[in-house]
């Protein structure tokens, strides 16, 4: 073997200096597991390793008594028991630093870290302040659907379980605590679907739900509402239950019904949740009337909203939205502005508009016609800055006089 020259030799030290590290990490790590172990199973059964003195007492029998004197003296021995418990409870709990603790619940499922969080307060309470860089509990489904009139159905999947809980609209023989224990059953969750179908959304319903979100602490990746009723609940409370009390990476709302053009307006799309989300879809809103409700949004706006101009969020992704309030020279707006953007870091790269009435697009430096043949005509705008382009197709259907909008970022 050659000789190794001065660099690979200390490459080489480097090396086992490093082995020689992580050897004495993974030693440390082995020995707190084995403690903690040991801890565990210290608390499981206590009275088999430490016999207390009070497990060896044996009850007097109880007789009447004519004056107080027994029930202080029994009121000092619940104190001293309590003490001596508390004591005990202190003295067991000398153990590895919050730090070694921390990065050891760091390595545990959340059904475990909720076995740990009874063994004692201090381990509650570290468990408890660093729940955020900890694992949460995997929901894959959490429904509320309604089951019959004025009662819907809380149903939370995971991969081993699936709990249910029936909560009445009205009121009427309501369980008090039935709030308390839906939050315990999603506390430091991670939700990726939450689906809310086919029942009638009221203030307090919307009051309840967000106590309950409020305190599980939990995070929803996929909002989606289907067939839910508007008709009691104000586009304001709206607006903001699914834009700021919900954030969710992607919305999904399809056959919303008994609403009206306020509750899908233009500060809909000024809301953190909505501004931020990767994928919004809105399909198919109905009024009381039965009858299809205008998205009131407007060109600049709904401009402002797929070019990213009030967010910081760089993944964004979709948008589809059905029936928007835009003019016939959406599209032209889009493409010329579409040359001017400085940065396009926050703009959504794929939107899709349906249901809008037929667009004009004048000639134009920062515009190029494509093809126009019976079906559709595509439009192009080039943005040197960010040296992307933006495809613009518009398709036209037969059997009305609406067209349906794509827009595309693509970088060249």
């Amino acid at each position: 073997m050659s000789e190794l020259d001065e660099s690979e030799r200390e490459e080489l030290i480097r090396l086992r200096q490093e082995v020689a590290t992580l050897q004495t990490s993974n030693d440390a790590l082995v020995l707190s597991v084995h403690h903690l172990s040991g801890e565990v199973l210290k608390r499981r059964n206590p009275h088999s390793l430490i016999p207390s003195s009070s497990s060896l007492m044996v009850p007097a029998k109880r007789s009447k008594q004519t004056d107080s004197s027994p029930n202080m003296f029994r009121y000092s021995q619940k104190s001293a028991s309590f003490s001596q418990k508390k004591e005990s409870l202190e003295k067991e709990d000398i153990g590895l630093p919050n730090e070694i603790m921390l990065h050891l619940f760091k390595y545990l499922s959340r059904s475990d870290l909720d076995k740990c969080s009874g063994v004692c307060r201090r381990w509650k309470k570290i468990i408890d302040v660093h729940h955020a860089s900890l694992a949460r509990r995997r929901i894959r489904l959490f429904k509320i659907i309604e089951t019959s009139p004025n009662v819907v159905m809380f149903s939370a999947a995971t991969s081993t379980q699936n709990i249910k809980y029936h909560f009445n609209l009205n009121g009427d023989n309501q369980s008090p605590d039935v709030i308390h224990r839906v939050a315990k059953m999603l506390k430091y969750s991670k939700i990726r679907r939450l689906v809310l179908c086919g029942f009638q959304l009221t203030e307090v319903m919307v009051h309840d739900l967000v106590t309950i979100f409020k305190k599980a602490d939990v995070l929803i990746h996929r909002l989606e509402m289907i067939g839910v009723s508007l008709r009691n609940l104000t586009a304001d409370t709206f607006q903001k239950f699914i834009g700021e009390h919900i954030i969710a990476d992607q919305y999904f709302l399809d056959g919303i019904c008994d609403s009206d053009d306020e509750h899908f307006g233009s500060r809909l799309f000024e809301r953190t949740g909505i501004k931020k989300a990767e994928d919004v879809t809105i399909y198919d809103v109905s009024s009381i009337n039965d009858e299809d409700v205008l998205l009131d949004v407007g060109d600049d706006v709904l401009l402002d909203f797929i070019f990213g101009k009030y967010t910081d969020a760089t993944d964004r992704a979709t948008v589809y939205l059905d029936n928007p309030a835009i003019s016939s020279a959406f599209v032209y707006n889009a493409l010329v502005r579409f040359a001017q953007e400085p940065d396009l870091k926050h703009a959504i790269v794929h939107s899709e508009i349906a249901h809008c009435r037929d667009q004009i697009v004048h000639n134009n430096r920062s515009t190029k016609f494509e093809y126009d043949v019976e079906v559709q005509a595509e439009y192009s705008s080039y943005n040197p800055k960010t040296n992307s382009v933006l495809e613009a197709k518009v398709s036209k259907a037969t059997d009305d006089d609406f067209v349906h909008v794509t827009l595309t970022i693509a970088a060249l």
